[in-house]
């Protein structure tokens, strides 16, 4: 029932192999398991591989015809960042790609509103069949407007703006100059000094993964829900600025677009 509750509509997953059991056992352990495809070993080894190797054929050219029709996404012009620095988005002026990734691309920003010194993700718009993963953005966005700590970049903004002819979500953060944690440590050097330097970082960072997962939000349906997870704590994600303080970033943003 655990994989079945993974499987949706354009995700399949490939069940256990049950031997010496029959289709009348499974019914009655698990009706939700009774109508996927079976065959019996009494058949043979080699039966029960070549139904494998043909239902994995066909899932493979169903992904295949889907990924052909999504195609005319990859002519987005997130692609083609250079072309949007400079232009407004919404309310926000953008000024200086700062970096692409597999998820977005992120530019920073001005607002007449909330200041000059702001960082805006737009993510990638999402192929049709994996649109059902919308949901997502929501409930991390919920998530993160709840942290408050010193060394996580404050969320400023989200939600949904057109661009390109498509809507697609965005994310405002405050903008943080410095480096990644692998580039900062890697110019700090070696003495003692430095090694202080990065244990009191280390401990900054581990507080703030604590208050992170202490922090409570409320899901899209009203209830209450503790702790709010990383999901891809690395150095990429870590930027120490000027004065030596680090500052995480890309809580809970999983990338579906990779998919």
């Amino acid at each position: 029932n655990a994989l079945v509750a993974l499987e949706s509509e354009n995700r399949k997953v490939l069940l256990p192999v049950l031997h010496g059991i029959n289709h009348q056992h499974v019914a009655l352990y698990s009706p939700i398991l009774s109508d996927k495809l079976s065959t019996s070993t009494d058949r043979g080894i080699q039966h029960v591989a070549m139904e494998i190797v043909n239902t994995i054929r066909q899932s493979q050219q169903a992904h295949s015809n889907k990924q052909a029709h999504s195609q005319p996404r990859l002519d987005h012009c997130l692609l083609r960042p250079a072309e949007l620095v400079g232009t407004k988005a919404g309310s926000y002026q953008l000024g200086e790609h700062l970096g692409s990734g597999g998820s977005g691309v992120v530019f920073s920003a001005s607002h007449r509103d909330i200041g000059d010194q702001l960082a805006i993700k737009f993510f990638y718009p999402l192929a049709p069949e994996y649109a059902h993963f919308n949901g997502l953005f929501d409930h991390g966005f919920r998530a993160l407007s709840r942290l408050k700590h010193p060394n996580i970049v404050s969320t400023k903004d989200f939600g949904q703006i057109e661009l390109g002819g498509i809507p697609v979500f965005y994310l405002v953060m405050d903008y943080i100059p410095g480096k990644t944690l692998e580039r900062w440590s890697c110019d700090l050097g070696g003495d003692h000094e430095a090694l202080m330097i990065r244990l009191q970082v280390a401990q900054q960072i581990a507080t703030a993964m604590v208050v992170a997962h202490e922090t409570t939000f409320m899901d899209q349906v009203g209830f209450e829900v503790q702790g709010v997870l990383h999901g891809d704590l690395k150095p990429a994600n870590v930027i120490v600025n000027p004065s030596n303080n680090p500052f995480i970033m890309d809580f809970l943003l999983v990338d579906v677009q990779r998919l």
